[in-house]
């Protein structure tokens, strides 16, 4: 989870699922007694989503006025052979759920990709120059990103 190893703790309880960091590296999964393995999948995949998503919404609010562009709206979603998409024409932004397991510098140089993209379309010199300016580390990033693999 965004980088770390983390031990995943199950506990037991009556009422509501949910999952929270304890400060010592765990995350304690809170699911009803007799869920199953696939009940326990939902509940992490919903806790990574609205986790990742916090993290999403602060990082685009940083970035818009460096920028210069106003996202409308973004999404997260599992997504098979891409980190992120953007459609221009609505200024909506749709990042990969895997983004949630690694650190924030990955996930900061994606959104500012997709944001770029408000401003140049295409990965022509112009989007390189602006991706120089705003993340000057970018090509690294990049590369260890393509390591990780989809």
């Amino acid at each position: 989870f965004k980088g770390e190893r983390y031990f995943l703790s199950v506990k037991y309880q009556r009422t509501g699922s949910k999952g929270c960091i304890t400060g010592d590296k765990r995350i304690d999964l809170f699911v009803k007694p007799g869920s199953d393995g696939y009940d326990r999948q939902k509940i992490i995949v919903g806790w990574y989503r609205k986790e990742l998503k916090q993290s999403i919404e602060k990082l685009i609010a940083k970035w818009q006025p460096q920028i210069g562009v106003r996202v409308n709206d973004f999404g997260v979603k599992k997504m098979k052979t891409r980190w992120g998409s953007c459609n221009i024409i609505a200024k909506r932004i749709w990042l990969n759920l895997a983004l949630v397991k690694l650190a924030e510098p990955f996930l900061e140089y994606v959104i500012v990709h997709e944001m770029v993209h408000l401003l140049e379309r295409r990965h022509n010199v112009r989007f390189k120059g602006f991706m120089d300016r705003f993340i000057p580390e970018w090509r690294t990033l990049k590369k260890e990103l393509d390591l990780f693999g989809l």
